[in-house]
């Protein structure tokens, strides 16, 4: 058995909001947000509207997405009866086994469409578009290496 297990804390919740705030499709949204926002700051000269619209606009493209991962963390936090909570990834027989607090979401090796590294980071991207984010310096039994080879088989 491989297992994966670190604290969700407020700080590593920010960061991933951040993630998927900035990348991919979402990143193309965002420009569009502040090309919208530069071409209200010109309209703003004649039409007041345009100010509201313009700090519409930034709120979109900088600040939305800190709103929304704050209320998911402290809703998280209700869940949990608590601040933070330790989330622990199993593997074995050909299943992944994420003990988030209280929760507990079980997936097959074959539901992984993708697997992504990025430094410390890893990510496994799942079938039903939900990811499942480990940590190599985190592995409290075995390690990346061991688990890559048991995805592999």
């Amino acid at each position: 058995m491989v297992q994966n297990t670190y604290q969700v804390t407020w700080k590593r919740f920010r960061e991933w909001g951040f993630e998927n705030a900035f990348k991919g499709a979402r990143l193309g949204i965002t420009i569009m947000w502040l090309m919208l926002a530069f071409f209200m700051a010109f309209m703003s000269k004649e039409i007041s509207i345009a100010y509201i619209l313009l700090v519409f606009c930034l709120y979109r493209a900088f600040f939305r997405w800190i709103v929304i991962t704050n209320t998911q963390y402290r809703n998280l936090c209700k869940n949990h009866k608590g601040a933070d909570w330790e989330r622990t990834i199993r593997f074995a027989d050909k299943k992944i086994k994420v003990e988030d607090g209280i929760i507990t979401v079980d997936y097959l090796f074959s539901d992984i469409e993708n697997i992504k590294e990025k430094g410390n980071k890893i990510w496994l991207y799942m079938n039903n578009k939900t990811v499942v984010r480990l940590y190599k310096d985190c592995f409290t039994q075995g390690n990346w290496e061991m688990c890559k080879a048991m995805l592999d088989e």
